[in-house]
């Protein structure tokens, strides 16, 4: 067989598989090389069973990582003499002062005190050779960690084992010493700091108020004995700190039991990723801080003492890994983490932003200089804005807790912040932190707040958190624990209707006491069914359960306007690798994949960047080699592709999304360089054309350049430039808008015109919470405005305009029918609005329910068309004096008197229906409310109280009603 040492090389290479036993050398350690990862470590134990008949128990698996521990080991089971006796407590503690420990020491100590071939109490012979060196006034700290927190989510500091070794209970019961209060990665410490050590209680596991950090702050050193410093959890510290790309956050929830109580305790753990694998390999850091001159290097019996203060150790390690961040995953791992899936996009950090590419750790490095140069907002711009492009949990998660501490939301430059809340029946932390991620990165600064596991009944019942928008995951079993094991079984859809009937009604019960949206995630039986195939025909198969489940969940939604669904499935569907993750699902609790996970966050931030940023009003498009292909100037008109072939086709693609757009309530306009007559012709000849010249609401063709043109058309659809997209397949041109309207959308198109739909759409550049009536007719109506101008062109004079006009104005009191469409005039109308009260749809509710409050909801018509709702006002009456709460009028209403009837009608309700005699109305500047100033000059209503910023108007008399117009009531 030869000797000891070359079967282990040839056993070594075997498990390795690609190595020859001549490569291994004699410093060979688990790690190095690099094939001898964890798995091939495992099978090699198996091997030197099988081999020397010499079973290798876990405990001992865990220091034979190196040729010579293992040959050591052998040699010893054996009988043969390979190392010195046994040593002493003198022997030790000469070999602790020789890698430079000294009195007064702070040292935090990772061994396997087997290694030192002590038989009889080598946890006490260690501790007592380490006391001896540091002396009365060192403080000396043991590592106690409890993992199990993990699953049962109970710590017991006085009696929870130690899970990395005896020697910190030995510490704790022997030695008198004091644990931290950390749940998952306490320790054990006496001395001096040791009351402090005690009272630990950090946020993160491996944060700066960890006992990490305190290592670092008090200048301690770091002591690995048995092992190397590949097994010192210090490591951990510098990959926290630097965000790297393969770890996430989870919270961890669950209790401190001491003394017969518990107190709840929450901790941040930045976990390793499961998907995709993060197998890690700590030897570099071993190799590298072992090699460093301020590192000590001793051996003792059959272990190796190594030592080194932690301020170098961090130094070094920290500035290799900013030059590879993933310096500390196995070759395997780097591969699921580097080539093309490392690669992700920094918007900004190279010339052309439609092609920038880069690693994150680029963007995290560069965030890391700009806060550094105290510019915290511009480095929380970039970080996020890397994560978004990243489109990785892992990364999303990361840099979500990184962007709280740039930028928290006490700080951002926002008028009010949007709170987000998630409440559920499973993990909901990274769904959370992909949102936020993604939320931020749009420009938005949310406040998350996470409810606890499981609690979501009490969370919506006492409506916990008055949220702008809730999630609301939660499985059918989690309401009806007889639907158990549906994904597999299926179960009565009976059943599954009366738990989301359930869930309806604790989430409309939060609607009715809270002023935002709620948002349920539809459910998605992802597990195989048992009954294979016919899973789909059967009446309570699984399939059958989700779509009784979803379908009673979308009903409910249809019938309340702030209550929205999620549907998950489509959005899983497009991401890349699985949706359904069981690693994740048993080690983190949620049943949703890596790439899940962040689909699913990215379009949950959605409906919360649709409650603070309005949806584009108006998309307005070039002509040549946009909605077709070639240039009809140059081309003429047969020349141009359109159907049936490339790039043709993919325009004639463009065509169509556009033309839905239109069909929801988005206006087009054309802006394009050319010859009018030259630019129409294709409209007008091309039968393959999608669109035609009345889908647009304006249209600008001629030689001028296209920001004014676009800025024309703006003012001409009256709407304000940062409600339009502008779509064009020149660089110059979208260069040249961008600049001079910053203001406007301006999608950077992809080069190949096959990717532009998918680009487009990922913009949601139509994306509103609610999508009324007047919404999907606007439009029809700009069509019929055209009319009223072109009657208004031909009639002499204002007067027999309005009289031509046959206007109607249908008046409704107090109706909740209509409460959605109020509350968006509220939001949306500036120019003629009194007060700019922005008020919700449950503020409204409330008023409709007051019995001192009128809400006048006025629609609108002529012979060209309806109108739709076009005006509230709202009157608050308490006795002789009246108030006006809200006035307003939509501008496309303005100039033809429905004003007058609006105020009239409000008189009349105060005076009639509320017995005031004075009816007061408060005028409060926004910037460009000015006619409505001028307005309540012209109807003879009394200024008081002016200032710069305000006027109180008194009303003691009725206003008329416009004789040209017809009143209805609805």
């Amino acid at each position: 067989m030869g000797s000891t040492r070359e079967t282990l090389k040839v056993l070594i290479a075997r498990v390795c598989g690609d190595l020859m036993p001549d490569a291994v050398p004699d410093e060979a350690r688990l790690g190095d090389p690099a094939q001898w990862d964890s798995l091939a470590h495992v099978a090699l134990m198996t091997l030197i069973e099988e081999t020397f008949g010499r079973p290798v128990g876990p405990v001992e698996m865990a220091g034979l990582t190196s040729l010579e521990e293992i040959e050591r080991w052998l040699a010893r089971a054996s009988g043969a003499e390979v190392s010195s006796p046994a040593p002493t407590r003198p022997e030790v503690a000469d070999a602790l002062r020789s890698v430079g420990l000294a009195a007064g020491d702070l040292v935090m100590v990772h061994a396997f005190t087997a290694a030192l071939g002590i038989t009889a109490r080598a946890d006490r012979v260690l501790i007592d050779a380490l006391l001896d060196v540091l002396g009365p006034e060192r403080t000396l700290v043991l590592p106690a960690f409890t993992y199990s927190f993990c699953q049962t989510g109970i710590f017991e500091p006085d009696r929870s084992p130690s899970e990395v070794g005896i020697a910190a209970d030995t510490l704790r019961r022997e030695y008198s010493g004091l644990r931290s209060r950390c749940p998952i990665f306490s320790v054990v410490a006496v001395g001096p700091l040791a009351p402090e050590i005690g009272a630990l209680r950090p946020e993160t596991t491996f944060g700066p108020d960890s006992i990490f950090g305190l290592m670092l702050e008090r200048q301690g050193k770091l002591c690995a004995i048995g092992v190397g410093y590949d097994r010192v959890t210090f490591n951990h510290y510098v990959e926290e700190e630097l965000q790297v790309p393969y770890r996430y956050w989870k919270r961890f929830e669950g209790v401190i039991r001491s003394g017969g109580r518990d107190e709840p305790v929450g901790v941040d753990y930045y976990v390793r990723s499961l998907d995709p694998e993060a197998e890690q390999d700590f030897m570099p850091a071993h190799r590298l801080v072992s090699g460093q001159s301020f590192s000590g290097h001793a051996t003792v019996g059959g272990a190796q003492i190594h030592c080194a203060p932690a301020q170098d150790y961090h130094r070094v390690l920290r500035g290799a890994m900013d030059a590879d961040p993933l310096l500390l995953l196995t070759p395997q791992a780097r591969r699921h983490w580097d080539g093309d899936q490392a690669p992700r996009k920094v918007a900004g950090l190279r010339d052309d932003p439609g092609d920038a590419r880069d690693e994150f750790a680029t963007a995290r490095r560069l965030a890391e200089a700009l806060a550094a140069d105290g510019e915290p907002a511009e480095a929380h711009r970039v970080l996020v804005e890397a994560a978004a492009a990243a489109g990785d949990y892992a990364t999303l998660t990361g840099a979500c807790r990184w962007a709280r501490r740039l930028l928290p939301v006490a700080e951002a430059n926002q008028v009010a912040p949007v709170k987000v809340s998630w409440t559920g029946s499973a993990t909901l932390h990274p769904l959370a932190e992909a949102c936020e991620t993604y939320v931020r990165a749009s420009g938005i600064i949310p406040e998350t707040i996470v409810g606890e596991f499981g609690q979501f009944r009490g969370e919506l019942a006492e409506a916990a958190s008055d949220a702008d928008v809730i999630f609301v995951r939660v499985a059918p079993e989690a309401l009806r624990p007889e639907l158990d094991g549906w994904r597999y079984g299926g179960g009565d859809p009976q059943i599954a209707r009366a738990a989301a009937r359930e869930l309806c009604v604790l989430v409309q019960r939060w609607l009715e006491d809270c002023q935002g949206h709620a948002v349920i995630h539809l459910t998605t039986p992802w597990h195989h069914s048992a009954m294979g195939l016919a899973d789909s025909q059967l009446a309570d198969g699984s399939r059958a359960v989700a779509a009784t489940f979803n379908t009673e969940l979308v009903e409910c939604a249809v019938d309340h306007v702030r209550l929205h669904v999620l549907d998950e499935t489509p959005v899983v569907l497009q991401t890349r690798g699985r949706a359904y993750d069981a690693d994740l699902y048993y080690h983190a609790g949620i049943d949703l994949s890596g790439p899940a996970i962040a689909a699913v966050g990215r379009e949950a931030a959605r409906f919360v960047v649709a409650t603070r940023r309005p949806p584009v009003k108006c998309i307005v498009t070039d002509l040549d080699n946009t909605l077709w292909g070639g240039t009809v100037g140059e081309d003429g008109v047969n020349g141009l592709s359109l159907a049936g072939e490339y790039p043709g086709e993919a325009h004639r693609e463009l065509q169509r999304w556009l033309l839905a757009h239109h069909r929801a309530g988005i206006l087009l306009a054309i802006c394009s360089k050319n010859e009018r007559s030259d630019g129409l012709a294709p409209f007008q000849q091309r039968p393959d054309m999608i669109l035609s010249p009345e889908h647009f609401a304006a249209i600008s063709i001629d030689w001028r350049p296209k920001p004014s043109r676009i800025l024309e058309i703006a003012q001409e659809l009256n709407i304000g430039v940062d409600s339009v997209a502008f779509i064009d397949d020149s660089p110059f041109e979208r260069a040249a808008v961008r600049e001079a309207l910053p203001e406007i959308t301006v999608p950077e198109l992809p080069r190949h015109v096959s990717r532009w739909i998918e680009h487009l759409s990922e913009l949601h550049l139509s994306d509103m919470l609610l999508l009324t009536e007047e919404d999907r007719r606007r439009a029809s109506m700009y069509a019929e405005q055209r009319k009223r101008e072109h009657l208004a062109e031909t009639v002499e004079d204002m007067t027999a305009f309005l009289n031509g006009l046959g206007s109607v104005a249908a008046l409704h009191f107090d109706d909740p029918a209509i409460v959605a469409r109020t509350a968006q005039l509220c939001a949306r109308t500036n120019q003629f609005n009194l007060s700019s009260r922005r008020h919700s749809e449950g503020q409204i509710s409330r008023f409709i329910d007051d019995e001192s409050a009128r809400v006048i909801q006025m629609s609108a018509g002529d012979r060209f068309g309806e109108l739709g709702v076009v005006g509230i006002a709202i009157v608050l009456g308490a006795g002789e004096t009246a108030e006006l709460d809200t006035l307003l009028l939509s501008c496309r209403a303005l100039g033809r008197g429905l004003e007058h009837a609006l105020l009239s009608e409000a008189w009349r309700v105060a005076s009639d229906e509320l017995g005031a005699t004075t009816l007061l109305a408060q005028w409060l500047d926004n910037g460009r409310n000015g006619q409505v100033r001028e307005f309540m000059e012209a109807v003879g209503a009394h200024a008081e109280h002016v200032t710069g910023e305000s006027v109180t108007y008194r009303i003691e008399r009725p206003v008329d009603w416009p004789e040209h117009i017809e009143r209805a009531e609805a």
